[in-house]
């Protein structure tokens, strides 16, 4: 890896420490260069502004989970996920071990994306489930015996609400619910990966054999805004 290359993650790190601790408004460019311990002008070399940095850092995150999701899936290519409880559990466990490096990430995420505004994190989560890295993604998990259906708008829906938003909350409270609760952290993920397995993937095995089934074809346009093909206002 190069020196600039080195350098722009070390300042992405140490905004992602302080966007996760303080959160993004709170945070100056100023504070970011002292975590990084680098000077302003050279933050300023790798980034336009605070806004910037939030931005690739959000990016950075979807670019490499898309990877990840594509080698671990490659690695069942040849198994009936859905029919193996096994192998199911094992490609959770695999993304847990993922995505709990990612926590304070996935916090700056939670917080920006509950504001009223559109945020980095909200543009591209959305612009992600309609775009090319999604859609290699689902043929993956096609090739893997899931099925979703011809409804798009269903499939985005089930899948970010049952599947990304349970993954990303449970990553946030994961520790401190053990805590409280005084649950091995190890009996917790056994326990979370039950409920996601008897939710978000029995969606996935109630809808096998209806890949054909449903005439509902939506186009997902970048604003948010669903439009139906041939359905005419009345």
């Amino acid at each position: 890896m190069n020196k600039k290359q080195t350098k722009r993650d070390i300042i992405l790190k140490a905004a992602e420490k302080l966007f996760s601790a303080k959160g993004f408004d709170a945070t100056t460019v100023d504070e970011i260069a002292h975590e990084a311990g680098v000077n302003k002008a050279l933050l300023y070399y790798y980034f336009k502004n605070k806004s910037d940095i939030m931005e690739q850092l959000i990016d950075n995150f979807v670019t490499l989970s898309v990877g990840f999701k594509e080698k671990v899936l490659s690695k069942f290519q040849d198994i009936n996920l859905l029919e193996s409880n096994t192998s199911t559990t094992e490609l959770l466990n695999e993304m847990l071990e993922y995505f709990k490096n990612d926590e304070e990430v996935l916090r700056i995420a939670l917080m920006e994306s509950l504001k009223p505004e559109k945020t980095p994190f909200l543009r591209r989560m959305m612009n992600f489930m309609n775009e090319t890295d999604q859609n290699r993604i689902i043929n993956k998990a096609r090739n893997l015996g899931f099925k979703f259906g011809q409804d798009k708008l269903q499939m985005i829906i089930t899948q970010f609400f049952t599947g990304s938003v349970p993954f990303i909350i449970y990553i946030i409270y994961r520790d401190k619910w053990a805590e409280f609760f005084s649950v091995p952290v190890e009996e917790l993920d056994k326990k979370f990966i039950t409920a996601f397995t008897q939710t978000h993937i029995q969606y996935h095995k109630q809808s096998s054999g209806k890949e054909a089934e449903g005439n509902v074809n939506p186009v997902i346009k970048k604003t948010g805004k669903t439009v139906q093909k041939n359905k005419k206002r009345k």
